[in-house]
């Protein structure tokens, strides 16, 4: 019986933000926070749709199903914006960086890749979509001198930078994970259309 692949659909991002997220983590494990599980930045990627294990023979599909998903849109700018955590501050057990810009094409796009999915037979998401990079997973066992450092970063690092990019293309990508952390391969890209209306090269 062949293996289920652990997949998601992303939008993955350029070196440039990646490295100001890097800082933004060097940044917040200066102030000693100790129960965080940090993320390596170079894996960080914006999750349009989680699949969770597929069969490898429903690959081509999803491959099909982002390409309509992506057909349907245009290039669209987004930005780094405040950090932020799940589910709120009193309980932090994610830490994240939110986006700004064009959050409306990003939030049609999203949807599309939802409906596409749907058509497969994957089940929605019934949390709603929240854009955002994870930076950390926290403990469940955080000490409260702890919650108190997380929330003065919230308070006092609250901007991450400026960076701005333009989105072109998602991603069909393969999680495998090790004792080192999550590994990501990409196993295929749909591109969106450009100003014109054609897909991007």
């Amino acid at each position: 019986m062949n293996e289920g692949i652990r997949s998601f659909i992303a939008i993955d991002l350029p070196s440039d933000v990646k490295e100001a997220l890097s800082t933004s983590i060097e940044s917040l494990k200066g102030r000693g926070l100790s129960g965080v599980r940090w993320v390596k930045p170079g894996g960080i990627h914006l999750t349009l749709k989680f699949l969770g294990d597929v069969p490898p023979s429903t690959v081509a599909l999803l491959l099909d199903a982002i390409e309509s998903a992506a057909g349907c849109h245009h290039v669209f700018t987004l930005g780094l914006g405040n950090l932020g955590v799940f589910p709120n501050p009193n309980d932090p057990r994610i830490l994240w960086v939110g986006l700004n810009g064009d959050l409306s094409p990003l939030a049609r796009l999203q949807a599309s890749v939802e409906g596409q999915c749907q058509f497969l037979g994957f089940e929605p998401d019934r949390r709603g979509f929240t854009p955002h990079l994870t930076l950390g997973r926290v403990r469940r066992t955080l000490p409260e001198s702890q919650r108190d450092l997380v929330r003065a970063a919230l308070r006092e690092e609250a901007s991450v930078g400026e960076l701005q990019w333009v989105v072109e293309k998602i991603h069909l990508i393969h999680s495998t994970l090790t004792p080192q952390g999550a590994v990501y391969r990409s196993l295929g890209e749909a591109r969106l259309l450009n100003a014109s209306g054609l897909s991007t090269q």
